[in-house]
């Protein structure tokens, strides 16, 4: 009976944890990079090029990418599906010559959206500066546990895409 007793408490204790850890993230960084923002709005808004800057596709060796539409216009779109990645799809939902945002569908392993908003600003010295704001939601109740994990490795993956971006522009 006691092992009854404990295994409840437990589960009691498991979800309201879950309750109380957040459900939504958001992540912002910022850096410039020694090119223009058109040179800049090109290069991030063409899906072709992502998997150059971005390490988390290649992270996922099984990974299957279909890229749609054309690149740098609304409805352009990458999807995938990999053992590590999961499953889901990305689409641009507007573009110009300061920002472009996008919206992301993951599908696997658990369905979540999330949004990107990149905002560019030429500075006085010549350069561009990226702020990149990578905002969604974390599915009750793995999710929301797993909430300081992925925020860090977000973290890590878009500090090491706007090292990439720098580098390659």
């Amino acid at each position: 009976m006691i092992i009854i007793y404990i295994f409840g408490g437990l589960l009691l204790l498991f979800l309201l944890l879950t309750v109380l850890v957040p459900g939504s993230f958001k992540l912002s960084r910022t850096r410039e990079v020694s090119c223009s923002t058109q040179q800049l709005v090109a290069f991030v808004s063409d899906f072709k090029n992502y998997a150059e800057w971005n390490p988390w596709l290649s992270r996922d060796e099984t990974i299957q990418i279909d890229i749609t539409g054309r690149a740098g216009q609304v409805g352009h779109a990458l999807s995938w599906k990999g053992k590590r990645t999961g499953t889901g799809k990305m689409e641009i939902t507007a573009v110009n010559e300061h920002s472009i945002s996008w919206l992301i569908h993951y599908q696997k392993p658990w369905a979540s959206t999330g949004k990107d908003e990149w905002t560019l600003k030429p500075t006085t010295n010549g350069k561009c500066e990226i702020t990149w704001v990578h905002e969604g939601n974390l599915p009750w109740p793995f999710a929301r546990l797993m909430g300081g994990f992925i925020r860090r490795n977000l973290a890590y993956q878009h500090n090491a895409a706007l090292e990439n971006i720098s580098n390659r522009l």
